[in-house]
């Protein structure tokens, strides 16, 4: 499972010195975590920045002669910071444990021990980020309590919430209705004496609606102050007041008989034609069902059951036989009596159950029977027997769903692909790529990054000029649900909008050269072209990053050419011109690439140290073109003047190879030599100037 958090981590470090600090911030970094951090050098220092600045963790050397840790503790403790702190010991002491702790920090551990030191930092952040949440989620609930306080205020409907039986609020339209002058009046009366004695038997049934969802109604009399009784409508449901579980109290006066109330209620929540519950009756219980989940914990569980052949039924026995086999279908599917269970047509060829529980076993041996007692009917129309065939959907109802709604499209998507399976059941496994929808890459992207589900390419890129060593440009695939491979000019930009960049970059990094590493094991001499992004040009604690994972795999800086396109290089030129010097102290190089479209292309060349240029594509497309031709040749000869080598790409007709060697490029790429691979196993043996020419 992967440990690391979406956001850059704001460290603060206290350690004996920066250089000893160093391997705890590499910790973070080798595993895929950006970390901004900062040594302390003095209590005052520490003093300074927590005023100053916001930070997610502390990791305090406990013995450290730098500044003192107890004393740093406690200056964080007082300066009202929620930061969470973790103490290194050089070794464990329960003594030390407990000083520790009583000092202030919220987890122990040895210094030596890594696995352990990472797993307990990120496990402080996240619950960190979850405390800020709650808090937020603090600020906005009570914002919409006092927008809700306003419209009860202010509504119409006559409204109160009753506790064990006493009214604690009543609206002024509730207050009017009773005759009182004001809701203080209504406190000392129990809710009961306000109904007719006949009813109130009725009454403390719909008084034991507590949990969220739970709806009761009663049509009785009411007693006016004066004493006088005139009808009303009442609706119960559960609810809370300010912080204090509750009875919601809505009522309505009314004329009408309530036997039709009843009758017209129970029509707007059924199917017309099978009688069961509609599509928006199973909507709100659904929603019901999750408020259920995200509160108490108590999943349920959603069988969608789709009728593959209505569509050709309908075709040969017409509307109205149709109509006959899907009453037919829902008597069937009444049968099945399920405790906890709300059985629901949703579509014109759907029905749906929600069953209270999780149990997925019992619930593929309960759609294994609705689908053998579905199947296996016979409706008989206009003297023809008719036969339906059906696929099973099913899904959760819990928190990790964003709404009942959700749920109910994650069963309808395991319907579907039940249809494939020879069993015609399926559960829609929230985990399983297969289920993560088509049109949201920002879902597919970070499922990627958390599952591997990237993969790498490699494509060789060949010398005109006799240069012996291997170059391979590393090219990054998306793998989606059908395993086709998706390029990075699909999803790098909705990465970019999800702050995912930075993470596919490094996930490029670290793969590109592990591979990289186990290649040069034989002998090859070869050197990689890495592409990245501009979040990793911004970002100040990457070419260290860089640096760990060169020692790592023990590759050489200067078999890595990290490659960005001009266009980023000149919109984030300030970070670019750090990176190219950074670069320039790990032994790495640096490639510019789809250049030569800009009016000022030669201008980026002053600014930073170039190893490369590789031609925009467009350039190659129209080599024909005698005007692309003038302009390639004075590229080529310009930027030859600041030792830097020319990359052409997207050859793929022998016919340019004497053109380009004659305006003096470097190299080449593309699908005449060879498209991208999985592996780098070009031939480069018999490859040279000569032979290209």
């Amino acid at each position: 499972m992967s440990t690391s958090l979406d956001d850059p981590i704001q460290l603060l470090i206290l350690h004996d010195t920066q250089n000893e600090a160093e391997p705890l911030i590499n910790l973070f970094r080798n595993s895929g975590q950006i970390v901004r951090s900062v040594f302390v050098a003095s209590n005052e220092e520490l003093v300074s920045l927590v005023r100053d600045s916001s930070w997610d963790l502390v990791l305090a050397k406990w013995d450290t002669e730098t500044v003192d840790v107890p004393a740093c503790l406690d200056a964080i403790r007082h300066s009202g910071k929620d930061i969470p702190c973790v103490v290194l010991l050089s070794s464990y002491a329960p003594d030390l444990v407990n000083s520790a702790i009583r000092a202030g920090a919220t987890d122990i551990a040895v210094e030596f021990q890594e696995d352990h030191i990472l797993m307990a930092s990120m496990r402080e952040v996240a619950a960190l980020k979850v405390r800020r949440r709650l808090r937020e989620t603090d600020i906005n609930l009570r914002d919409s309590e006092q927008r809700v306080q306003l419209l009860l205020e202010n509504s119409k409907d006559a409204i109160a919430y009753v506790h064990e039986g006493m009214h604690i609020y009543s609206n002024g339209t509730y207050v009017e209705m009773f005759g009182y002058s004001e809701s203080d009046d209504l406190l000392g009366i129990l809710f009961m004496d306000l109904i007719e004695e006949e009813k109130q038997q009725e009454l403390k049934k719909c008084l034991k609606v507590y949990s969220d969802g739970a709806k009761e109604s009663l049509d009785c009399n009411v007693v006016h102050e004066n004493g006088e009784q005139f009808p009303v409508h009442i609706e119960f449901s559960g609810a809370s007041y300010d912080g204090e579980r509750c009875i919601q109290v809505i009522i309505r006066t009314t004329q009408v008989d309530a036997e039709i109330r009843k009758q017209l209620e129970d029509m707007s929540t059924r199917d017309l034609l099978t009688n069961l519950y509609n599509y928006q009756y199973f909507m709100n219980h659904l929603g019901a069902a999750y408020q259920q989940a995200v509160h108490s914990g108590r999943n349920s569980t959603i069988l969608y059951v789709h009728l593959n052949n209505l569509v050709s039924l309908r075709s040969q026995v017409g509307l109205a036989g149709a109509d006959i086999v899907l009453t037919d279908i829902a008597t069937v599917l009444s049968k099945f009596e399920i405790p906890n269970g709300l059985l629901a047509r949703i579509a014109d060829d759907a029905f749906a159950f929600n069953i209270l529980g999780q149990d997925l076993e019992l619930a593929n041996k309960l759609a294994a029977k609705i689908r053998k007692a579905v199947q296996e009917h016979l409706s008989e129309v206009d003297g023809r027997t008719v036969q339906t065939k059906c696929s099973i959907g099913i899904s959760l109802v819990d928190e990790q769903c964003a709404s009942g709604g959700e749920a109910l499209t994650h069963a309808h998507q395991a319907a579907e692909q039940a249809q494939k399976k020879e069993t015609g059941i399926s559960y829609f496994d929230k985990t399983d790529i297969r289920n993560v929808a088509d049109d949201n890459l920002g879902a597919q992207v970070s499922h990627a990054l958390a599952n591997d589900g990237f993969k790498l390419l490699f494509q060789p890129i060949i010398s005109l000029r006799g240069d012996a060593r291997e170059h391979y440009e590393v090219l990054l695939r998306l793998v989606d649900k059908n395993g086709q491979e998706v390029s990075p000019l699909e999803f790098l930009q909705t990465a970019h909008a999800i702050n995912q960049a930075g993470r596919i970059d490094r996930w490029v990094v670290q793969n590109a050269l592990k591979d990289l590493s186990v290649h040069r094991q034989s002998g090859s001499d070869t050197q990689i072209l890495i592409n990245i992004t501009s979040a990793s040009i911004s970002d100040p604690t990457f070419l260290p990053w860089v640096n760990s994972q060169l020692k790592e795999n023990r590759v050489p800086g200067n078999a890595v050419v990290f490659q960005i396109s001009q266009a980023d290089a000149v919109a984030y030129l300030k970070p670019a011109k750090a990176f190219s010097k950074g670069l320039s102290l790990l032994h790495c190089h640096l490639s510019i690439s789809h250049f030569g479209q800009m009016q000022e292309d030669m201008n980026i060349t002053k600014h930073l140290d170039i190893s490369y240029i590789k031609f925009h594509p467009d350039l190659s497309i129209n080599l024909e073109d005698q005007a692309v031709q003038q302009r390639l040749e004075t590229i080529v000869k310009q930027v030859q003047q600041h030792n830097i080598d020319t990359i052409v790409p997207h050859i793929e007709s022998a016919t340019m190879l004497a053109l380009l060697w004659q305006a003096g490029v470097n190299y080449i790429q593309g699908y005449l030599l060879q498209g991208p691979v999985a592996d780098m196993s070009y031939d480069f043996s018999d490859e040279g100037e000569e032979q290209a020419v």
